[in-house]
């Protein structure tokens, strides 16, 4: 399973795509260096997120994974990004309280890396990964992360364990 640390990075990298807004938004409002260095950042979390997925790969071991039942889990992105998003469409980028947004989206990153509730990366959705919401036999659901799309649940499937819930698929 992957440590704290790496589950907040993977979560941080979720940023990623609204950074790139923010950076367009803060360019044309004549903060050019903000921009670049947004821009920046953005480019780095998706190298981390491209990292963590790749290390992932040999140092997690695969399991068998039997699934009973499957339903799409991405249909909050919008809504997420929504929220990303809002503070754009209330005032200036110049305006925006940073000493409130900065320590909200560390401390949303921090639980969401701590916790059980990350069910949904844009980053990862953009590079062709789809989220599930499975249930095992057993009756634990989980979230299942894949480059496939699940049309059965007749296939046992090969899986790497992100964290206690999370289930990467491992064939693509």
């Amino acid at each position: 399973m992957l440590s704290g640390i790496a589950k907040t990075v993977l979560t941080a990298t979720a940023l990623a795509p609204v950074g790139l807004c923010y950076a367009w938004v803060a360019y044309f409002e004549g903060q050019s260096t903000v921009a670049v260095l947004v821009v920046w950042l953005c480019l780095f979390l998706i190298y981390m997120c491209n990292w963590i997925l790749t290390v992932s790969k040999g140092y997690i071991p695969n399991e068998e994974f039997k699934i009973t039942s499957a339903a799409p889990a991405d249909g909050e992105a919008i809504a997420m990004l929504l929220v990303y998003l809002l503070p754009l469409f209330t005032a200036e980028f110049t305006n925006l309280n940073w000493g409130v947004w900065m320590p909200a989206l560390m401390f949303i990153a921090l639980l969401t890396g701590t916790g059980h509730c990350f069910n949904f990366n844009p980053l990862l959705r953009i590079m062709g990964w789809h989220f599930f919401s499975v249930h095992t036999p057993e009756g634990i659901g989980y979230l299942l992360i894949t480059k496939k799309k699940i049309k059965d649940t007749k296939n046992v499937l090969t899986v790497k364990p992100f964290t206690e819930y999370i289930m990467v698929d491992t064939e693509e």
